[in-house]
């Protein structure tokens, strides 16, 4: 896989940073708890060629983070905008609106369907799963959402949460992902869910998958196994962030061949067990 620098969240804090994790790319990574696991979440700043910030998801803020943010954004006025990628990462769009409430009023925050339908309070500019909204940034970010698998109502809502909006920053050719594509693994509650294979590579797909998110249709495995191929193509990345794991630097493309090979034969069976044909 060449040069591959694969950095490990810490279970055992210093305070959350903001990092650039690559040229423009800003990562802050903070706690996030399920069932007393701290499985942790990130958000992305995403600086523009005209100085501003796209913002991709959103983390709870604290006295230690906040500052960090204004520091970053002026206090908001660099970013142009906030794109919710994740349909359940949620809870941080709410405080966000008391922060920063000229983003709202500017028309600059995007949720997915589920943001959208769960938070009707709030003044959404638009979805997310809207390829005209994904295009908003082109050439400089490109946005694509996974085939085969939900993105608009996920079930089971507890433990689905596969699908999302993928991005590519072109410039420093790193890919965002929240849930889909996993890098690394981030508390001992992940790593159980992780086959040894799994636990072994860099990048690996959600433990959702292909069980709970692909769609119970005949050419659901094939649509997404297609279209990671494609994705692969059609983007030139060679780095990865991910939500509840890390970030890996170097040999992500190759990380993600490899992971969709190694789950070649779970979504061949999905496939058949379908009614489709092996892949």
């Amino acid at each position: 896989m060449g040069n591959t620098l694969c950095l490990s969240a810490s279970t055992s804090a210093p305070p959350p940073k903001i990092q650039e994790i690559a040229p423009g790319c800003f990562r802050l990574r903070v706690p996030f708890y399920i069932f007393f696991f701290d499985v942790g979440t990130h958000m992305t700043f995403l600086r523009l060629k005209n100085g501003k910030f796209l913002v991709l998801s959103a983390v709870s803020l604290d006295d230690n983070t906040k500052p960090q943010v204004d520091q970053l954004t002026q206090n908001g006025d660099l970013i142009d905008a906030i794109v919710a990628t994740n349909p359940f990462h949620t809870t941080a769009f709410s405080s966000w609106f008391e922060m920063y409430p000229r983003l709202w009023q500017k028309g600059r925050v995007f949720g997915t369907p589920r943001h959208v339908r769960n938070f009707p309070d709030l003044p959404w500019a638009g979805s997310s799963g809207d390829e005209q909204v994904q295009k908003l940034w082109e050439p400089e970010v490109s946005m694509r959402i996974p085939a085969g698998c939900e993105f608009n109502d996920p079930k089971p809502e507890l433990t689905n949460h596969f699908n999302g909006v993928i991005a590519l920053y072109r410039s420093s050719k790193i890919l965002i992902c929240d849930d889909a594509f996993h890098v690394g693994t981030s508390s001992s509650f992940l790593e159980s869910l992780l086959t040894p294979t799994q636990m072994s590579a860099p990048i690996t797909f959600h433990a959702s998958m292909p069980n709970q998110a692909l769609d119970k249709t005949p050419k659901a495995a094939r649509q997404f196994y297609d279209w990671v191929l494609q994705l692969t193509r059609d983007w030139d990345f060679d780095s990865m962030t991910s939500s509840h794991g890390s970030f890996v630097i170097g040999g992500a493309k190759q990380g993600l061949l490899d992971c969709l090979e190694n789950a070649r034969k779970s979504l061949s069976d999905h496939s058949v067990s379908n009614g489709g044909d092996p892949i």
